[in-house]
């Protein structure tokens, strides 16, 4: 932590002052110098330090060092600003400096680096050498990056067919089935298994899934519940917890369902949402599934429940699990020298799934067999036997660099799928990712954004990060942290005083100072006054709930004295809460002016339509996301004067079309900018300064300038939305052939409301000639040629296109194309697949193609297909008899098909036998 903190400050003054001592004439600049001296001096001591940094012995002197780091940076950024040209103001010269300013920055970096000279002498002569320590520096250097890595479960056969026996009985006595056991024993990695097997989907209609967290709150988890059955409308928002426990209730009933609930915390969890949940015979063909760690959590869930205990793991089965995670690419088939050590290793986990795979993480990033068992036979000297003690251990032999990586984590809630681009764009604005690694950086140009994803990665191969969703190109969409790991990630951060969490269960605020602070389901501010050195500040949820209007409406003096007007109790309410916000909102503007992050996803923002200018004032801002947020329809133009930000995310509610400022160029350090789904009509930004941007989402040519596009060269995700057209296409063929220079797009998306012009298109794609990733919604009734596409695109979606031809002759020739999806694509009535054409595809979607009643395969079409999805495509009559040949097809699934098409599938139907060497054929909702 401290290593990082001084290693990325160095190396941010150093940057500072090599751009800016010939323009700046500071009285405090040989005091930085000798500071910069200092933290070098420091970030060498760190590395050669003795003894694990989180000792208790030191961890308190190293949390110091780090803030000390914090704090000198923070001073000369305000020193930065300070002595910056206005030149929006059209000033030449260097603004007069307030000697009272620099006086005050001179003192506080005199002080900065006098501590850290005491602290580094303090901490030399307590440090000693630890062969942990040496072996974490070691293998420091490993490189293995896994592009995805599976579920590893072992023994859990029995269990899994027992379970599917049970839940697709329909004479079945039980309606509710609990999985309970020990934190870590796999009940989560079961239902899943639960989730995804053949059969349990041949025989359910709907599928829902719901963490529950421990301060459960039973509104949010029905509407994920709502969510995942794909019935919840935005208007639920509005209604009362009753009527949405009504809805879910209702549709529970009427529909065949299996809803999942992970890990339930308690009895009283269980009490607070079960009122939308059937759980009779007579009421429902629905079944809940649960999972828990207590027994009478399962118990009174429903005394009559399937009730089903997780044991430990067996010695063979152990075993078996820790070579698969530790060896992924060695064969064991008898008695290998230094087995023993493993042996006894394993065995320390006492069957426990969670605890025998960190340990194969730690084992899996070593260098060799020999370095592996060296480590285990410290591991079992230094008493991290325990099972307990092992993701302790985790933590403890991370190198320095994933540290504060990994305790970063601890801000998001239980539960919550964290996106890794929104992780990656933290780390980097936080300034965590202290330095490349050197064997990328020496072949070519590294993004920063592309070192913290090989962190990510490698977090991911330790098993302290497990996957949870993937993109179309199978890279890792969302992940999330399991809830025991997420304990122990929680606890060494608040350790160090590098995160304070309020939630429902913990609120109040410390007394000590902190960096971080992350609000979760709750709007209680009271306290926050005392954090006046906070740095990043996240919301997540909501601030000011529907619920709590409604319950604060009947609890006002205003609703008896308008009872024949009750709208005019709600404004006076809803006018009371915007004041409330507009103050809660200038407080933390004006007070927390050394923001780096701020967070505001998926709040409710009742500022009475307009952000308030007081964001011009946190000029330390690298990151500021309002997502999703709700009543905001203008911006104010100070967002100009946050010049700092690297990543700015304005998708905001679609309810209001929203006003932006045209200032968006004077931030110039963007590299992700996310603008309003719907702009209103005066909004018109120029984006051409924005040299060093790379993400761009919601451009269009209704609201920015189309050749603004030519000057972002560093650019590489482009999504258009809403109004692409070239009114001047000739013009801007004779001026400037090229409408996107960048070399580095590799993601081009588009969704447009009106028809595009095929010569527009294929304009635009002949400047993406590396582009991987192509998506298309949008009518253009005609494909542009194959040689026209990219010849390096892996995934393809078209969607709305109402194509009248074929697409399939053009796009089997792709030679790159992996992931190719068909959604109301194609108008016509049959499609074919040729010979020797999608070479490389392994995966294929059709979906709503309402007029395909004839799909032909060739032999030797898509000789690598593993995927295949088709959903809603009512006309076509039977699987290609084409298919039989493909012998890599693991997977069919099968979406509200004609119960015919169903018929002629499964055992006894025309097409079975063709089909038998698929492993897994899914049909749900096909009547």
């Amino acid at each position: 932590m401290a290593y990082s903190a001084v290693s990325s400050v160095a190396a941010w003054i150093e940057k500072v002052i090599v751009e800016g001592e010939q323009s700046w004439n500071w009285d405090p600049l040989r005091e930085v110098y000798l500071l910069l001296e200092e933290l070098k001096r420091m970030k060498i001591f760190l590395e050669d330090m003795r003894q694990d940094e989180n000792t208790m012995l030191t961890s308190p002197y190293l949390a110091e060092i780090g803030e000390l780091a914090y704090e000198a940076r923070d001073v000369i950024e305000a020193l930065v600003l300070k002595t910056l040209p206005k030149r929006e103001q059209g000033i030449s010269n260097v603004i007069k400096r307030s000697a009272c300013f620099l006086r005050e920055a001179w003192m506080v970096i005199q002080e900065v680096t006098s501590e850290i000279i005491n602290l580094e002498r303090h901490l030399r002569d307590r440090s000693n050498l630890d062969h942990l320590e040496k072996l974490r520096r070691s293998h420091s250097s490993s490189n293995r990056h896994p592009h995805f890595l599976e579920d590893n479960v072992v023994g859990f056969d029995a269990n899994i067919m027992e379970l599917v026996s049970d839940l697709v009985d329909d004479k079945s006595h039980f309606r509710v089935v609990s999985i309970w056991g020990k934190g870590g024993s796999g009940k989560t990695t079961m239902a899943k298994m639960l989730h995804h097997h053949s059969q349990v989907r041949n025989h359910f209609d709907c599928f829902a899934w719901a963490y529950v967290s421990q301060n459960c709150q039973r509104r949010n988890v029905w509407q994920r519940i709502l969510i995942s059955l794909n019935v919840f409308d935005e208007d639920d928002r509005n209604k009362r917890d009753e009527q949405v426990a009504e809805k879910l209730f209702k549709f529970l009933k009427e529909h065949k369902c299996l809803v999942i609930l992970d890990d339930i915390p308690s009895i009283q969890a269980w009490d607070s949402i079960k009122a939308a949940l059937p759980r009779n015979l007579q009421e429902t063909s629905s079944k809940i599934l649960i999972t828990c760690r207590n027994q009478e959590v399962a118990l009174n869930a429903d005394p009559k429940c399937y009730l089903h205990e997780l044991q430990p793991l067996n010695e063979d089965n152990s075993l078996k699990l820790f070579r698969r995670i530790a060896f992924p690419q060695r064969q064991f088939t008898g008695y290998r020298s230094g087995d023993e050590e493993v042996e006894e290793m394993v065995n320390r986990c006492e069957g426990l799934p969670l605890a025998i795979v960190v340990l194969g993480g730690i084992i899996a990033t070593t260098l060799s067999e020999e370095e592996s068992l060296r480590l285990c036979r410290i591991l079992r000297c230094g008493g991290y036997g325990e099972p307990s003690n092992l993701l302790a251990l985790s933590y403890d032999v991370l190198p320095s660099y994933l540290k504060p990586c990994f305790l970063y984590l601890s801000l998001f809630p239980d539960g919550y799928e964290i996106p890794t681009v929104k992780l990656i764009q933290l780390w980097v604005a936080e300034n965590i990712i202290p330095f490349p690694l050197v064997e990328i950086e020496n072949r070519r140009e590294i993004w920063i954004e592309e070192i913290a994803e090989y962190y990510l990665m490698e977090l991911v191969e330790r098993r302290m990060m497990q996957v949870g969703q993937l993109d179309a190109s199978l890279k890792i969409r969302t992940c999330y942290v399991h809830d025991m790991i997420r304990d122990m990630c929680l606890a060494k951060a608040r350790e160090q005083n590098f995160v304070h969490i309020v939630d429902t269960t913990q609120v109040g605020y410390p007394l000590f100072s902190i960096g971080r602070l992350a609000i979760h389901e709750s709007g209680d501010m009271r306290g926050i006054d005392k954090l006046r050195d906070l740095r990043s500040l996240f919301f997540f949820d909501v601030m000011f709930t529907d619920e709590l209007i409604y319950r604060s409406l009947h609890q006002s003096n205003e609703i008896y004295a308008t009872k024949d007007k009750p709208w005019l109790s709600t404004l006076l309410l809803l006018r009371r809460v915007i004041r409330k916000f507009q103050r809660t909102w200038r407080y933390l503007s004006n007070n927390f002016k050394l923001l780096r992050v701020l967070e505001f996803e998926g709040s409710e923002m009742y500022v009475g339509g307009e952000l308030q200018s007081d964001i011009g004032k946190l000029i330390h801002l690298r990151y500021l996301s309002l997502r999703k947020a709700s009543y905001v329809s203008r911006l104010p133009s100070t967002l100009g004067k946050l010049t700092l930000l690297q990543t700015l995310n304005l998708e905001i509610d679609e309810k209001f079309a929203v006003h932006v400022p045209d200032v968006i160029w004077k931030l110039k350090s963007l590299r992700h900018l996310y603008l309003p789904k719907k702009c209103n009509d005066k909004t018109k930004l120029k984006l051409n300064d924005l040299r060093n941007l790379q993400t761009l989402v919601n451009f269009n040519t209704k609201n920015c300038y189309m050749g603004d596009l030519c000057s972002l060269t560093n650019l590489r995700e482009l999504r258009i939305s809403r109004h692409f057209i070239l009114e001047d296409i000739e013009e801007i063929l004779d001026s400037n052939p090229r409408i996107v220079t960048s070399e580095h797009l590799r993601s081009l998306y588009i969704w447009s409301q009106d028809p595009i012009d095929p010569k527009h298109l294929m304009l635009l794609l002949s400047n993406c000639v590396d582009i991987l990733e192509l998506s298309l919604t949008t009518a253009m009734r005609e494909l542009p040629g194959y040689h026209q596409f990219p010849s390096k695109i892996t995934y393809l979606y078209l969607n709305e296109s109402e194509l009248d031809r074929d697409p399939m002759p053009t796009l089997e020739k792709l030679p790159n194309l992996r992931v190719l999806g068909l959604h109301k694509a194609f108008a016509g009535k049959e499609i074919v697949c040729s010979s020797e054409g999608f070479a490389q595809l392994i995966s294929l979607k059709l979906i709503e193609n309402s007029n395909l009643e004839e799909w032909r395969v060739d032999e030797n079409a898509m000789p690598k297909l593993r995927n295949l999805e088709i959903v809603d495509c009512r006309s076509l009559k039977m699987l290609p008899v084409g298919l039989k040949l493909v012998k890599t097809l693991q997977e069919v699934k099968m979406e509200k098909m004609p119960r015919a098409f169903k018929d002629r599938l499964v055992q006894g139907g025309e097409d079975f036998c063709n089909f038998q060497h698929i492993s897994t054929i899914i049909f749900q909702n096909c009547h």
